[in-house]
């Protein structure tokens, strides 16, 4: 069985999920899940991972505002992203996913630091690239269909 490629909603999702993920490696700190990858007992990858990160915040010089909000838009845009083409339900519920995490810190159930501009940051994220990508498929559906006579 030949699989083809994903279809273009996901291969976007997930290049700005690995674009955000990169991003870390420019920040002057490490992220959580070094230490998370620490307590695994996989010492050796998150010592390389932390080298890299080294590497490349020496090298790599991003506005302080941009480095601490531009992982959280690419999470919520990969998100608002693969679900685009869901229904409104599946999509709410993803959504809710998206602005989870930062909502939980602000309740004090998820360690970090609460902070509502970037609540902001993946509400219009998620928001965007499920607008975006939903009418782009609605506009290549009528390309698509059949002329009526």
């Amino acid at each position: 069985m030949k699989l083809g490629a994903p279809p273009v909603h996901i291969r976007i999702a997930l290049g700005i999920l690995l674009v955000g993920a990169l991003s870390y490696f420019a920040r002057g700190t490490d992220p959580e899940i070094f230490r998370w990858l620490d307590a695994a007992g996989v010492r050796a990858v998150s010592r390389a991972l932390h080298d890299a990160r080294v590497a490349c915040s020496s090298a790599v010089h991003l506005p302080p505002w941009f480095l601490g909000a531009f992982a959280d838009f690419a999470y919520a845009f990969a998100l608002g992203a693969w679900f685009s083409r869901s229904s409104f339900r599946t999509r709410s519920l993803a959504f809710a996913f998206a602005l989870g995490h930062e909502l939980g810190q602000g309740a004090g159930l998820v360690p970090g630091t609460f902070d509502p501009w970037d609540v902001l940051t993946l509400a219009i994220a998620f928001l965007l690239a499920s607008a975006l990508l939903s009418r782009a498929q609605r506009q290549s559906c009528v390309r698509l269909a059949p002329a009526r006579a």
